[in-house]
């Protein structure tokens, strides 16, 4: 065995506040193992990044920055402990012989469950109504009839963008309660849809224009950044919700920056958009100015559930994904 002082030191970056399940794994014969449970990229400790060997990084600090990565003159191995790669330069890594490893199976189920949880809630405002309940404390016969505009799911139109593992569970579960499925994958090749019975669309735009409700499950890459914004937004048609008219509902529980968020609170203000599921946010921790009115407002705040990129957890799969994280650095 190396002596502690030799080893090579891996740096769990953000998020958690102790490693001690990644330590069970890690150390003591493989690697110093630290915690810097950092919540911006201004308080890395730039002086030790040419120490570090290898880095574990969640999705609160970001190596999307050349000169960032430059300073890592001695990383051999960044794991992006979640699905995505965004918050990581691939080109910049590859340029200085950095492997760069995620976890591509992790919270599959889990994103799903919640993407299905927040359309369900939307749709049948059982969230809404539990509120009345509970912080209002309004009596039990008096909060039934704020369960109107609850829509009966059979029958209804689920367009998903992006069928990979996480669009095609999605589609999986949202048949178990009668929805009919669409999705809009450029990237899929044909036959898929024939597979698990579901329809393809050609474009955004008949997506949009087809569906009762949207749900983003793409990865973010040039092509998706804002694919629900101003342009795909204004493919949906104004509703008169006086007259009971609704609008589509919109759920995202893939990246953020999938979706400009001021443009769907203003489409949710003038009825294309009956309701919002958001679990990710462009720029987090921050909730946009526009979104937090929203959430405030008679009118409109019920129609609006927003978390706090939460979708992927579980108890179980939190296990699961920190230890095959620790595995890819082990191995």
């Amino acid at each position: 065995k190396m002596e502690a002082a030799k080893l090579p030191l891996v740096v769990m970056m953000d998020f958690l506040s102790d490693v001690k399940l990644e330590s069970t794994i890690l150390t003591p014969d493989i690697c110093n193992l630290e915690c810097w449970s950092l919540t911006t990229n201004e308080q890395l400790p730039k002086d030790r990044l040419k120490d570090v060997f290898g880095i574990l990084v969640w999705h609160v600090i970001d190596f999307t920055d050349p000169k960032l990565i430059a300073l890592l003159e001695n990383c051999k191995i960044i794991v992006r402990v979640g699905m995505g790669f965004d918050s990581v330069n691939l080109k910049a890594c590859g340029d200085q012989n950095i492997f760069v490893c995620n976890i591509p199976d992790y919270g599959v189920e889990e994103v799903a469950d919640s993407a299905l949880c927040l359309i369900l809630n939307l749709m049948r405002r059982t969230l809404h109504v539990s509120n009345l309940l509970h912080h209002s404390k309004m009596h039990f016969d008096l909060a039934t009839p704020k369960a109107k505009g609850a829509t009966r799911l059979r029958g209804r139109k689920l367009g998903i963008i992006g069928l990979g593992k996480i669009g095609t569970a999605v589609a999986i579960r949202a048949k178990t309660f009668g929805f009919k499925i669409y999705f809009y994958d450029p990237f899929i090749a044909d036959g898929i849809e024939k597979s698990i019975g579901i329809k393809r669309v050609d474009s955004l735009k008949d997506l949009m224009e087809k569906c009762n409700v949207i749900s983003v499950n793409c990865h973010l890459n040039e092509t998706s950044k804002y694919v629900i914004g101003r342009e795909s937004l204004g493919y949906l048609k104004k509703v008169d919700r006086a007259k009971g008219e609704k609008g589509v509902y919109v759920v995202n529980t893939a990246r953020g920056k999938c979706v400009d968020t001021e443009a769907l609170v203003e489409a949710l203000r003038d009825g294309r958009v009956e309701a919002i599921g958001l679990d990710v946010l462009e720029n987090e921790p921050e909730i946009p100015e526009c979104l937090r009115k929203a959430m405030d407002e008679e009118g409109l705040a019920d129609r609006v559930i927003v978390t706090p990129h939460s979708a992927f957890y579980s108890d179980d799969g939190f296990v699961e994904m920190r230890t095959k994280a620790a595995m890819e650095v082990r191995r």
